[in-house]
């Protein structure tokens, strides 16, 4: 549904035909750029009664009889506008886009609303999880299923619930398995030395370190999925440039949500940075070191990727003190996590960024910095890969904690509890 409104921009009082996409959140927020001033507006559209309104402070209601040369500006949440757009729906134009996979798509974006939407009963849940409070953890989901959950579920089927139900919720935003593909990469590296991982696990569990990185981590997660409406639209290009298509130069995702998502960002690679110890661990566990040892000097069994030098870091703590460029180094025998975690945190995008000096402009669509210019669907996109990208952290951080709750050293096995 796309609903028409007809008003002038406040700074300038050039008249506005606005064109505003109907999408699946009860509250989306709008932002306007004036084609004469380059003036930004901002409201909603309100979607909760039987019509839906909108809400733009300071701009007047209008007849179309009142003037004859609007300037069309057609919005939608869900998906990224064709510019310049004048009559054609943003929905058919990706639809048309991603062909073939369009029901798919469109069938996962359903399912991550349906977290979106109730996604503080999700957040409080899986908060009681994290603290281990199983019996009002149990009784959390069910209410947010409303449906039947046995309250008094196994330790091990609360854990796999809500990180199954992220997993399938989010599954859209990866076109081509990325995410799957690094899980059974960094997962399997543990199958044959169960015992030692589940003995690292057990003291990292112990001193907090693993509650207090789920913590940071779902945190980022869920504030992401919360403010969805600011990198959902660019979506529908990581299909198109997928499958493989190059998204085109004319689409725009006219938001206006630059300064804070910049700052969840870097939050993201921060907080993925200190969860890439896991892995080290995993690693070095699997090539017959100590969890907490990379190399010994002078050793016949180190790990020292091609360009750390000899300076690189001999154990985790020294790893954990380092740089990042000094951390993602350490990425070389994780082929496919590296890959998710290229699209997540481009470097030349991320330095970019980094500085006091980058401009955003929500009428041309980009992004200007002295280190070069950005399309802001590409840093939209590389938003909504971070969305998967701190699942499988958490979905890592459970294993971690499965293993230090749940091993049985007798029976050399996971038992449920």
């Amino acid at each position: 549904m796309i609903i028409r409104k007809y008003t002038a921009c406040p700074a300038c009082q050039n008249p506005l035909m606005l064109r505003i996409g109907v999408g699946y959140a009860k509250r989306q927020f709008i932002t306007v750029a004036c084609d004469s001033c380059e003036s930004v507006s901002r409201g909603e559209l309100i979607a909760e009664g039987d019509w839906p309104e909108i809400a733009l402070p300071g701009m007047p209601d209008l007849n179309i009889n009142d003037h004859c040369d609007w300037q069309v500006v057609t919005l939608h949440a869900d998906f990224p506008i064709p510019f310049p757009s004048t009559t054609f729906s943003p929905y058919l134009a990706a639809a048309q886009y991603l062909g073939d996979r369009a029901p798919i798509y469109f069938s996962g974006v359903g399912r991550f609303h349906h977290l979106s939407s109730k996604i503080d009963d999700f957040q409080r849940a899986y908060e009681l999880h994290i603290r281990e409070r199983w019996d009002l953890a149990n009784e959390n989901i069910a209410k947010f299923l409303h449906e039947d959950w046995d309250t008094n579920a196994i330790t091990a089927d609360c854990q796999e619930f809500f990180h199954r139900y992220l997993f399938l919720s989010t599954l859209f935003i990866d076109p081509i398995g990325r995410w799957s593909e690094a899980k059974w990469e960094v997962w399997s590296r543990i199958f044959k030395k169960e015992t030692e991982f589940a003995g690292a696990a057990t003291r990292l569990n112990s001193d907090g370190m693993l509650r207090r990185l789920q913590t940071r981590i779902s945190e980022q997660l869920f504030f992401l999925v919360r403010n969805s409406n600011q990198w959902m639209a660019a979506v529908p290009i990581l299909h198109a440039k997928a499958y493989p298509k190059r998204a085109p130069s004319d689409w725009r995702i006219p938001t206006d949500d630059f300064q804070s998502l910049r700052d969840a960002y870097r939050q993201n690679f921060e907080l993925s940075c200190q969860a890439l110890s896991l892995v080290i661990r995993m690693q070095n566990i699997a090539e017959g070191r100590d969890a907490e040892v990379i190399r010994i000097p002078g050793g016949t069994n180190a790990w020292i990727p091609r360009t750390a030098g000899p300076r690189a870091p001999s154990n985790l703590r020294q790893f954990e003190r380092s740089n990042s460029a000094t951390k993602e180094l350490f990425l070389n025998r994780s082929t496919r996590l590296r890959h998710l975690w290229g699209v997540c945190f481009d470097r030349g995008l991320r330095n970019a960024i980094s500085h006091a000096d980058a401009d955003y402009s929500v009428k041309k669509g980009a992004i200007y910095t002295s280190k070069g210019n950005f399309y802001y669907h590409d840093f939209l996109g590389s938003v909504a890969w971070q969305v998967c990208l701190m699942a499988f952290w958490l979905d890592l951080i459970k294993l971690w904690r499965k293993y230090a709750t749940c091993w049985d050293s007798t029976k050399r096995r996971i038992v449920n509890k």
